[in-house]
């Protein structure tokens, strides 16, 4: 026994186009499905690549910092021993000069 019904134009399907239909529909909700799924696995994954960017840059700010303070006082530190070299040099100079 075969299943005839009217769709809107007033053609008449039988059962197993009701089936074809059936499986389509499926088809279709399970792609909408997949790709929200997608959807949803992309976003997670950039929210997570942005968390880590800015774990690193905050990582990066402070090793920078850290390299500038030990530059600072490497500086400082020549800079001293500079200081005294020359102030050796003038009290050993023959004749003050």
């Amino acid at each position: 026994m075969t299943i005839t019904e009217t769709n809107p134009t007033g053609s008449q399907k039988n059962g197993s186009t009701n089936k074809t239909d059936d499986a389509i529909k499926k088809a279709q909700e399970f792609g909408r499905d997949l790709k929200g799924q997608a959807s949803e696995l992309t976003q997670n994954a950039t929210d997570a690549v942005k968390s880590q960017a800015e774990n690193l840059k905050g990582s990066a700010k402070e090793i920078a910092s850290d390299a500038g303070e030990k530059l600072r006082a490497s500086v400082s530190e020549q800079k001293a021993a500079g200081a005294d070299y020359v102030g050796n040099v003038e009290y050993h100079t023959p004749y003050g000069l």
